[in-house]
Parts: C-alpha cells; structure tokens; sequence
C-alpha cells in the first residue's frame, strides 16, 4: 500500500512537472530574471564559472519565492551540456547524461529544497 502510494505521488510529481514545463512554453511564465547565453557548438565556453554560480542563486532565489517554473524552465531551456556544465561548476550530483530533463528538473529542485532546509 505504501509504495503504490508512492508511485502515485512520483508519477503526480512528472505530471506537474510536465505542466508546468508547457506553461513555460506558452510564456505566461515571466523568465527575465534569468540570464541566457549564447552557446558556442564547442560547448559551455562562453560560460563562465561566476555565470553558472550566479545562475544556481538565481534559481536558488526562485525557489525561495516559489517560482518553481523558472527552476524548469531553465532546465528546459538549456541544453543537457550547458547542464552538465552547470552541475559540475556548482557541485550538484545529477547525472545529466543518462537523465531525462523532466528527472533532471525534479533533481535540481530536490536539490535547492535541500539546501533551503540545510540553510534555515
């Protein structure tokens, strides 16, 4: 009973996930607090250490005022290299490569949640 309790909630979570990643589609989801980059076909490099740090406190600060589709939408948004990038430069374990960006997404927000709790 527990874990079909469980289940539910998982697959509850990839539902809302999903939802909120179409509402940033149709753009009624202000993202301007977040700062897009042009990325080269090389990769990250036009990202810089302090850009990806700033990004995570960024993200760090939407989670706090309970804007989690910003949180999704930067995942959505952002290539899974430009992730990866970003989970090595701020120390995050989320395996990029073998995750889908829905996973990735509630990883990242799993994450925050973490270290909001750990920060109190």
């Amino acid at each position: 009973m527990k874990n079909e309790l469980l289940e539910k909630i998982g697959k509850m979570e990839k539902l809302l996930l999903s939802l909120k990643a179409d509402v940033v589609k149709l753009g009624e989801v202000s993202t301007s607090n977040i700062d897009k980059k042009k990325i080269t076909k090389e990769g990250v490099s036009s990202f810089s250490e302090k850009d990806l740090v700033a990004t995570y406190n960024t993200l760090y600060g939407a989670y706090i005022n309970n804007d989690y589709a910003t949180i999704v939408e930067f995942v959505v948004s952002h290539t899974k290299k430009e992730l990866l990038a970003f989970c090595k430069q701020n120390h995050l374990p989320i395996d990029v490569n073998k995750s889908s960006k829905e996973k990735i997404a509630s990883e990242l927000l799993q994450l925050i949640k973490q270290s909001e709790i750990i920060s109190r």
